[in-house]
């Protein structure tokens, strides 16, 4: 903003054209998952007879596709999203393989997601 935009706004609102609002209190949505990728629960017996048990964090793994979108495009939809389920990558090379992907995902007899080759 240059100075005659800055007195002008302060002009108005000592005139009342500028109130400020108030939004009252922000209410966020939380996530389902905090992160993309799943704690895993296993359990180990030592040779003492000792059981530990453990749960680590699994982060999600690459995708299965065999072709993967480019690094780098212009103006172009390519990307991976997570899939919560099988706790992997979903690749998708356009807004149309995006919709698709996201639609197909939210199916529970839908297990994996397979492009066929051409």
């Amino acid at each position: 903003m240059n100075y005659r935009a800055v007195l002008q706004y302060l002009k108005e609102k000592e005139n009342g054209l500028h109130e400020e609002k108030n939004w009252g209190t922000s209410q966020f949505l939380t996530a389902d998952n905090d992160n993309p990728g799943r704690f895993e629960k296993f359990t180990i017996v030592t040779d003492d007879g000792e059981v530990l048990e453990d749960e680590p964090w699994c982060p999600t793994a690459r995708s299965i596709g065999t072709r993967q979108p480019t690094p780098r495009t212009k103006a172009h939809s390519r990307g991976y999203i997570p899939d919560p389920r099988t706790n992997r990558s979903i690749g998708f090379s356009s807004t149309h393989e995006l919709n698709c992907a996201l639609m197909l995902n939210r199916r529970e007899r839908i297990e994996i997601i397979v492009r066929p080759f051409h």
